[in-house]
């Protein structure tokens, strides 16, 4: 295993985007880093609506994204694991203490699988100039050829 991007928390620069990453990368905002150059899609749609928000299927996938939540709030977040009534185990990112407790308060039932947050940044990074933006054609061939590549 590749010890962990100091600034973008990952193993491996190029894991990100996970699902339909061509189509993300093409036609989203990314957070790059500066460290290791990985994106991770920082684009925040209609209604505030930004992939960190949403369920991840566990801790693990959900470190993938929480420097983009960082980018995005511009501070520190963490990772908080979940059940849900229905026996689904999930993970989210949360930017405050308040953000979490509204999360738990308008929905009963799920519930904490610890009140101990699985991660927390342990300090913030301000973002670079330009380190949230719209990738170039250039860089979405070069990063794509660079993510499959490694694959083979």
């Amino acid at each position: 295993m590749h010890k962990r991007c100091p600034e973008c928390y990952s193993a491996d620069p190029r894991i990100t985007p996970l699902r339909g990453p061509e189509h993300c990368l093409r036609n989203h905002t990314q957070y790059v880093c500066a460290a290791c150059g990985r994106c991770i899609c920082a684009d925040v749609g209609k209604g505030g609506k930004a992939r960190w928000r949403f369920p991840f299927k566990d801790a693990d996938i959900a470190r993938l994204y929480i420097r983009a939540a960082e980018a995005i709030t511009g501070g520190p977040c963490a990772i908080y694991e979940f059940e849900a009534s229905n026996g689904r185990q999930f993970a989210r990112i949360f930017a405050s203490d308040q953000d979490w407790d509204t999360y738990c308060h308008r929905n009963p039932d799920k519930h904490l699988k610890s009140k101990e947050s699985v991660f927390v940044t342990s300090s913030y990074r301000p973002l670079q100039k330009d380190q949230r933006r719209r990738l170039t054609d250039q860089e979405v061939s070069r990063y794509m050829e660079e993510k499959y590549s490694k694959e083979r």
